[in-house]
Protein backbone atom coordinates (compact mmCIF):
# COMPACT_ATOMS: atom_id res chain seq x y z
CA UNK A 1 0.00 0.00 0.00
CA UNK A 2 1.39 3.39 -0.93
CA UNK A 3 0.08 6.90 -1.09
CA UNK A 4 0.08 8.75 -4.41
CA UNK A 5 0.32 12.46 -5.00
CA UNK A 6 -3.30 13.13 -5.87
CA UNK A 7 -6.47 11.35 -6.96
CA UNK A 8 -6.25 10.68 -10.69
CA UNK A 9 -9.14 11.93 -12.80
CA UNK A 10 -9.94 11.71 -16.48
CA UNK A 11 -7.71 14.67 -17.30
CA UNK A 12 -4.97 13.94 -14.80
CA UNK A 13 -1.54 12.51 -15.46
CA UNK A 14 0.13 9.29 -14.45
CA UNK A 15 -0.21 8.56 -10.73
CA UNK A 16 3.02 9.22 -8.84
CA UNK A 17 4.10 7.66 -5.58
CA UNK A 18 5.22 10.35 -3.16
CA UNK A 19 7.63 10.23 -0.25
CA UNK A 20 6.19 7.79 2.27
CA UNK A 21 8.23 8.63 5.38
CA UNK A 22 5.17 10.27 6.93
CA UNK A 23 2.83 7.49 5.86
CA UNK A 24 4.87 4.53 7.13
CA UNK A 25 4.50 5.28 10.86
CA UNK A 26 0.72 5.41 10.35
CA UNK A 27 0.83 2.06 8.53
CA UNK A 28 2.86 0.52 11.36
CA UNK A 29 0.35 1.81 13.91
CA UNK A 30 -2.56 0.60 11.76
CA UNK A 31 -1.08 -2.91 11.72
CA UNK A 32 -0.52 -2.78 15.47
CA UNK A 33 3.28 -2.85 15.03
CA UNK A 34 4.03 0.69 16.13
CA UNK A 35 5.55 -0.36 19.44
CA UNK A 36 7.94 -2.72 17.64
CA UNK A 37 9.49 0.14 15.63
CA UNK A 38 10.39 3.16 17.72
CA UNK A 39 13.02 5.87 17.56
CA UNK A 40 15.84 5.06 15.14
CA UNK A 41 14.25 1.80 13.97
CA UNK A 42 11.08 3.60 12.88
CA UNK A 43 13.11 6.16 10.93
CA UNK A 44 15.09 3.43 9.16
CA UNK A 45 11.97 1.45 8.28
CA UNK A 46 10.28 4.60 6.96
CA UNK A 47 13.31 5.43 4.80
CA UNK A 48 13.44 1.90 3.33
CA UNK A 49 9.69 2.02 2.68
CA UNK A 50 10.04 5.36 0.92
CA UNK A 51 12.88 4.09 -1.28
CA UNK A 52 10.88 1.02 -2.30
CA UNK A 53 7.80 3.12 -3.04
CA UNK A 54 9.84 5.37 -5.33
CA UNK A 55 10.64 2.39 -7.61
CA UNK A 56 7.30 0.60 -7.60
CA UNK A 57 3.59 1.30 -7.53
CA UNK A 58 2.32 -0.64 -4.52
CA UNK A 59 -1.43 -0.83 -4.43
CA UNK A 60 -4.39 -2.07 -2.48
CA UNK A 61 -5.93 -5.30 -3.78
CA UNK A 62 -9.62 -5.20 -4.63
CA UNK A 63 -10.51 -7.52 -1.76
CA UNK A 64 -8.90 -5.02 0.64
CA UNK A 65 -10.87 -2.22 -1.02
CA UNK A 66 -14.01 -4.22 -0.23
CA UNK A 67 -12.99 -3.98 3.41
CA UNK A 68 -13.46 -0.20 3.43
CA UNK A 69 -16.62 0.93 5.20
CA UNK A 70 -18.60 3.55 3.29
CA UNK A 71 -22.03 5.14 3.22
CA UNK A 72 -23.68 6.21 -0.06
CA UNK A 73 -26.77 8.41 -0.24
CA UNK A 74 -28.30 10.17 -3.27
CA UNK A 75 -25.18 9.92 -5.38
CA UNK A 76 -22.80 11.14 -2.68
CA UNK A 77 -20.26 9.33 -0.54
CA UNK A 78 -20.77 10.17 3.11
CA UNK A 79 -17.16 9.44 4.00
CA UNK A 80 -15.30 6.14 4.23
CA UNK A 81 -12.74 4.48 6.48
CA UNK A 82 -10.83 1.24 7.01
CA UNK A 83 -10.82 -0.35 10.44
CA UNK A 84 -7.48 -1.42 11.88
CA UNK A 85 -6.83 -5.09 12.67
CA UNK A 86 -7.12 -6.33 16.23
CA UNK A 87 -10.37 -4.75 17.39
CA UNK A 88 -10.60 -5.28 21.16
CA UNK A 89 -13.15 -7.80 22.42
CA UNK A 90 -16.02 -6.31 24.37
CA UNK A 91 -16.17 -7.65 27.92
CA UNK A 92 -19.61 -7.34 29.52
CA UNK A 93 -19.86 -10.35 31.85
CA UNK A 94 -17.73 -12.71 33.89
CA UNK A 95 -18.30 -15.49 31.35
CA UNK A 96 -17.07 -13.19 28.54
CA UNK A 97 -13.91 -12.47 30.49
CA UNK A 98 -13.38 -16.20 31.06
CA UNK A 99 -13.96 -17.05 27.38
CA UNK A 100 -11.62 -14.26 26.25
CA UNK A 101 -8.82 -15.61 28.44
CA UNK A 102 -9.12 -19.30 27.52
CA UNK A 103 -10.25 -19.08 23.86
CA UNK A 104 -6.76 -19.44 22.36
CA UNK A 105 -5.86 -22.47 24.50
CA UNK A 106 -9.20 -24.19 23.94
CA UNK A 107 -9.21 -23.56 20.18
CA UNK A 108 -5.66 -24.95 20.00
CA UNK A 109 -6.75 -28.10 21.85
CA UNK A 110 -9.80 -28.60 19.64
CA UNK A 111 -7.68 -28.07 16.55
CA UNK A 112 -5.36 -30.86 17.69
CA UNK A 113 -8.32 -33.14 18.32
CA UNK A 114 -10.06 -32.18 15.06
CA UNK A 115 -7.44 -31.03 12.49
CA UNK A 116 -10.07 -30.10 9.89
CA UNK A 117 -11.93 -27.72 12.21
CA UNK A 118 -11.69 -23.98 11.61
CA UNK A 119 -12.55 -21.06 13.89
CA UNK A 120 -13.05 -17.33 13.41
CA UNK A 121 -9.88 -15.26 13.15
CA UNK A 122 -10.86 -11.86 14.53
CA UNK A 123 -7.47 -10.26 13.82
CA UNK A 124 -7.71 -11.08 10.10
CA UNK A 125 -11.49 -10.53 10.08
CA UNK A 126 -12.02 -14.05 8.78
CA UNK A 127 -15.52 -15.08 9.85
CA UNK A 128 -16.01 -17.94 7.38
CA UNK A 129 -15.02 -20.71 9.77
CA UNK A 130 -17.05 -23.92 9.95
CA UNK A 131 -16.74 -24.76 13.64
CA UNK A 132 -17.06 -21.50 15.57
CA UNK A 133 -20.26 -22.87 17.09
CA UNK A 134 -18.42 -25.95 18.35
CA UNK A 135 -15.81 -23.74 20.00
CA UNK A 136 -18.46 -21.59 21.67
CA UNK A 137 -20.25 -24.71 22.91
CA UNK A 138 -17.00 -25.98 24.46
CA UNK A 139 -16.32 -22.61 26.10
CA UNK A 140 -19.85 -22.63 27.49
CA UNK A 141 -19.41 -26.10 28.96
CA UNK A 142 -16.13 -25.08 30.58
CA UNK A 143 -17.75 -22.00 32.13
CA UNK A 144 -20.69 -24.07 33.43
CA UNK A 145 -18.21 -26.52 35.00
CA UNK A 146 -16.72 -23.83 37.21
CA UNK A 147 -17.99 -23.64 40.79
CA UNK A 148 -19.64 -20.53 42.19
CA UNK A 149 -16.43 -19.26 43.84
CA UNK A 150 -14.44 -19.49 40.60
CA UNK A 151 -17.18 -17.70 38.67
CA UNK A 152 -17.34 -14.95 41.30
CA UNK A 153 -13.62 -14.26 40.85
CA UNK A 154 -14.28 -13.43 37.19
CA UNK A 155 -17.26 -11.27 38.15
CA UNK A 156 -15.07 -9.39 40.65
CA UNK A 157 -12.50 -8.66 37.92
CA UNK A 158 -15.15 -7.37 35.51
CA UNK A 159 -14.92 -3.61 36.35
CA UNK A 160 -11.15 -3.59 35.72
CA UNK A 161 -11.65 -5.54 32.47
CA UNK A 162 -14.27 -3.04 31.27
CA UNK A 163 -11.92 -0.11 31.96
CA UNK A 164 -9.11 -1.90 30.10
CA UNK A 165 -11.45 -2.46 27.15
CA UNK A 166 -12.29 1.26 27.02
CA UNK A 167 -8.58 2.16 26.93
CA UNK A 168 -7.88 -0.43 24.23
CA UNK A 169 -10.79 0.86 22.14
CA UNK A 170 -9.42 4.41 22.20
CA UNK A 171 -6.04 3.19 20.99
CA UNK A 172 -7.66 1.02 18.29
CA UNK A 173 -9.94 3.83 17.05
CA UNK A 174 -6.95 6.16 16.75
CA UNK A 175 -5.39 3.71 14.27
CA UNK A 176 -8.27 3.79 11.77
CA UNK A 177 -7.48 4.99 8.25
CA UNK A 178 -9.82 7.80 7.25
CA UNK A 179 -10.85 9.12 3.83
CA UNK A 180 -7.90 11.50 3.61
CA UNK A 181 -5.49 8.60 4.21
CA UNK A 182 -7.19 6.30 1.70
CA UNK A 183 -8.43 8.35 -1.24
CA UNK A 184 -5.16 8.47 -3.23
CA UNK A 185 -4.17 4.80 -2.86
CA UNK A 186 -4.14 2.79 -6.09
CA UNK A 187 -6.56 -0.15 -6.27
CA UNK A 188 -5.35 -3.23 -8.13
CA UNK A 189 -7.23 -6.10 -9.80
CA UNK A 190 -10.08 -3.86 -10.96
CA UNK A 191 -10.83 -3.92 -14.75
CA UNK A 192 -10.30 -0.72 -16.71
CA UNK A 193 -14.05 -0.80 -17.40
CA UNK A 194 -16.47 -1.58 -14.61
CA UNK A 195 -20.19 -2.19 -14.94
CA UNK A 196 -22.63 -1.80 -12.09
CA UNK A 197 -25.77 -3.79 -11.48
CA UNK A 198 -27.64 -0.62 -12.41
CA UNK A 199 -26.19 -0.92 -15.93
CA UNK A 200 -23.91 2.11 -15.64
CA UNK A 201 -20.42 1.63 -17.13
CA UNK A 202 -17.32 3.60 -16.07
CA UNK A 203 -13.79 3.73 -17.46
CA UNK A 204 -10.73 3.88 -15.23
CA UNK A 205 -9.00 7.28 -15.19
CA UNK A 206 -5.54 7.56 -16.66
CA UNK A 207 -3.06 5.94 -14.29
CA UNK A 208 -5.61 3.48 -12.91
CA UNK A 209 -8.28 3.41 -10.25
CA UNK A 210 -7.60 4.99 -6.89
CA UNK A 211 -9.81 4.53 -3.84
CA UNK A 212 -11.17 8.04 -4.33
CA UNK A 213 -11.90 7.78 -8.06
CA UNK A 214 -13.49 4.36 -7.60
CA UNK A 215 -15.79 5.67 -4.89
CA UNK A 216 -16.72 8.63 -7.12
CA UNK A 217 -17.77 6.14 -9.81
CA UNK A 218 -19.69 4.09 -7.27
CA UNK A 219 -21.58 7.12 -5.98
CA UNK A 220 -22.66 8.06 -9.52
CA UNK A 221 -23.27 4.53 -10.77
CA UNK A 222 -25.16 3.22 -7.76
CA UNK A 223 -26.89 6.10 -5.96
CA UNK A 224 -28.90 5.33 -2.86
CA UNK A 225 -28.25 3.58 0.39
CA UNK A 226 -25.92 0.61 0.58
CA UNK A 227 -22.36 -0.60 0.63
CA UNK A 228 -19.95 -0.43 -2.30
CA UNK A 229 -19.95 -3.99 -3.64
CA UNK A 230 -21.99 -3.41 -6.76
CA UNK A 231 -19.63 -4.46 -9.54
CA UNK A 232 -21.05 -6.92 -12.06
CA UNK A 233 -18.78 -9.95 -12.34
CA UNK A 234 -16.78 -8.99 -9.24
CA UNK A 235 -17.33 -9.73 -5.56
CA UNK A 236 -20.71 -8.61 -4.25
CA UNK A 237 -21.83 -8.15 -0.67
Amino acid sequence: MAQVSAAVDATGGEARVVESADLMPKVLDFLGMGDAFTGNARAVVSKVWSAAAAKTKPRMAFDKFNGIGASIYNGKIDGYYMSAPGEPTSIYSGSCLFEDEVRVAVSHRLKQEHPSWTFHDFVRRDYNSKNEGDLLDELGLLWDALDAAAKQKYEDRLPAAEERYKRQMKVWEARQLEEEDLKDILVGHVPAEVKFESGEVFQAPKGGWTVGSLFDAIAEGQPGYGDHRFFEGLEKG
